[in-house]
């Protein structure tokens, strides 16, 4: 009589287990790290991020404001936002004041800015027209970038709320980029390469970037010739901007939810692997 076969193990079991709770698994993984604050991870602020803040952390409160340029859409606001975040907390706790526009993805951005801009001022009670504004959106960027450079008020004549550009009390004293201290793009695309062109090369203002993590390559070596003057490049540069004004945010979370989703892949290929040999050591 043939002896009865082995009881399936742990490691046998393993082999099938439903998809789903592996799905559900990473599902809590990626999102337990959003609200609370483990694992415990170190992120070094780089040298591109510490420069970033320096220049916008030295723009007088209450004076001329930062350029802050929304051009991005929805698919980007995961590594994008949290850094419009960090900046607009880091503007609006020091009484810097902040104008942002828009100038890609057909008015997207706009959409964006909108919503997210209001939201972080009224963290801080900063006033719309007093300590930030919203001038909208704008379909042609160069048209856009070059116009701001002979005025601003001959891109963007009204704000996206349909105030007049002169009856803006922040804008008074503000004409072309001669007032801005910086522009700040936060975008998906080749659009930073225009702001260096249109607004950095031929009116001399000093411009920031903030990417996606993909066109980092692309942009670095703008940084090293001097003609970007920061950047923050994706999650990443977010996080390191998060811990630079000491306050942590989405890119934060985000950097420790990939940390966790990346240990919990290599566990699962690690065992899976060993009881997919122990399986066929038993059968042959």
């Amino acid at each position: 009589m043939a002896p009865s076969p082995a009881p399936p193990g742990l490691l046998d079991r393993l082999l099938q287990v439903d998809r789903r709770i592996i799905y559900l698994v990473i599902l809590i993984g990626v999102t337990f790290p959003f609200y609370v604050a483990w694992p415990p991870f170190q992120v070094e602020v780089s040298k591109e991020v510490e420069a970033a803040y320096r220049i916008i952390d030295a723009i007088p409160p209450h004076g001329n404001p930062l350029m802050l340029s929304i051009d991005y859409d929805p698919a980007s606001e995961a590594e994008l936002t949290p850094m419009a975040v960090a900046v607009l907390r880091h503007c609006f706790s020091k009484g810097i004041r902040v104008m942002v526009i828009s100038l890609q993805y057909s008015g997207q951005g706009a959409g964006i800015a909108a919503e997210l801009v209001p939201k972080i001022a009224a963290e801080y009670g900063a006033k719309k027209n007093e300590d930030w504004c919203f001038l909208g959106f704008q379909p042609n960027a160069t048209v856009a970038m070059l116009q701001m450079g002979e005025g601003i008020d001959k891109a963007f004549p009204r704000d996206y709320y349909g105030t007049p550009y002169k009856e803006i009390p922040m804008l008074q004293s503000v004409q072309n980029y001669d007032q801005i201290p910086a522009v700040l793009s936060l975008a998906s695309t080749a659009i930073s390469e225009s702001w260096v062109v249109f607004a950095g090369t031929r009116y001399g203002v000093t411009i920031l970037e903030g990417i996606t993590a993909v066109y980092v390559a692309d942009i670095q070596p703008f940084f090293q010739t001097g003609q970007i003057k920061g950047i923050l490049g994706g999650l990443k540069g977010a996080a390191e901007y998060e811990k630079r004004i000491q306050r942590e945010g989405d890119g934060m979370g985000g950097m420790r939810s990939q940390k966790v989703v990346h240990y919990m892949i290599i566990a699962f290929i690690v065992v899976g692997n060993i009881a997919y040999l122990r399986s066929r050591r038993r059968r042959s």
